[in-house]
């Protein structure tokens, strides 16, 4: 069974269709699909003050390496070389610290 949906179906299943406004025919102005009349004023958008904070800060790291090259090569060359240690001490505080900060921000 095929069905074709790409002309107009008029009245499908008892229920009578207008067919759809064209582009040209909402922006000429009028009412919209849903009957309400346009507004006269363009759209507009308001950003809070730590919207544009935000987005400043965003401009100013954005051209920032995301790694450091030099602490990359340092890490790399004391793995190769069996000097690199691990303390688990450390880790735990710098993970419960960060535990701790996130949960005063929710």
């Amino acid at each position: 069974m095929v069905t074709k949906i790409d002309s107009y179906l008029g009245n499908v299943g008892g229920v009578a269709r207008t067919p759809p406004k064209t582009v040209e025919a909402v922006a000429r102005g009028g009412a919209n699909d849903n009957g309400v009349s346009k507004a006269s004023r363009p759209d507009s958008v308001n950003f809070t003050p730590d919207a544009l904070q935000l987005h400043q800060f965003e401009k100013s790291v954005s051209g920032l390496p995301v790694a450091n090259p030099q602490r990359i090569a340092a890490i790399k060359a004391s793995l190769e070389d069996g000097s690199y240690t691990i303390d688990p001490h450390a880790i735990a505080r710098r993970l419960t610290s960060m535990e701790q900060d996130l949960s005063k921000i929710t």
